[in-house]
């Protein structure tokens, strides 16, 4: 399953994903931050930048979509971590309209 991920996707999904599982689960995990993980040239051409808070700021106007197929295992265990962080109430606002796309792919 395609799906275009902004700069901000990207930083956001590692945060929708399960932080305890299985071995197997674990390991699908981290092929998904694999997968999406900002190489060394484009946060330079980004121009990424801490923030005191914590938080990365970035030049928006060196932005372009970044296209990824995930794995139908790879979307169920996205999913799973949603599902998991809906039902605490622990989804913010900035990651809703990512977790609303995950939820609409076919797994």
């Amino acid at each position: 399953m395609n799906i275009k991920l902004s700069v901000k996707d990207r930083l956001q999904l590692p945060s929708l994903l399960p932080k305890q599982g299985s071995m197997i689960g674990l390991e699908i995990a981290r092929n998904i931050q694999d997968k999406t993980k900002f190489t060394s040239k484009e946060i330079e051409l980004l121009q990424f930048k801490d923030r005191p808070n914590g938080g990365v700021e970035w030049s928006a106007g060196s932005e372009k979509p970044f296209e990824i197929e995930f794995e139908s295992t790879e979307v169920k265990l996205i999913k799973k971590g949603i599902a998991q962080l809906d039902k605490a109430e622990q989804i913010t606002s900035d990651q809703y309209d990512l977790c609303k796309r995950i939820n609409t792919l076919k797994t």
